[in-house]
């Protein structure tokens, strides 16, 4: 697992009833999700068992400004359950912005599940 995406990996599959199943903490050319302008983005692909827990991630993201990329969670396999976290491709995208932005995103994530669970 890359290094920089391992912590947000680590911290979804704390969340009961997702599992993920691949990742890329994002690289400048080859294979991989393509932004583009030839980065590929970081991101991570998982499965839920409820679309509730889709819809309270998205929540956060949608609710928090702090992050210096454009991130969303996006269904590539509906009837699978399967969705990705990723950098949306923006003509300011780097990869450098989106490497801080997963620390900020785990911090973000952690405190307000644990505030929904209190």
């Amino acid at each position: 697992m890359d290094k920089r995406i391992q912590r947000l990996v680590i911290f979804l599959n704390t969340i009961d009833g997702v599992k993920t199943f691949g990742s890329c903490e994002g690289h400048p050319g080859g294979i991989g999700i393509n932004n583009g302008n030839g980065y590929h983005v970081p991101y991570v692909m998982f499965k839920v068992s409820s679309m509730k827990i889709v819809e309270n991630l998205r929540k956060i993201l949608l609710n928090f400004r702090l992050l210096k990329s454009t991130w969303s969670i996006n269904s590539f396999a509906p009837e699978k359950m399967h969705f990705s976290l990723t950098v949306g491709k923006t003509s300011d995208y780097s990869l450098e912005n989106a490497w801080e932005d997963i620390n900020v995103l785990c911090d973000v994530f952690e405190n307000k599940i644990q505030l929904n669970n209190n």
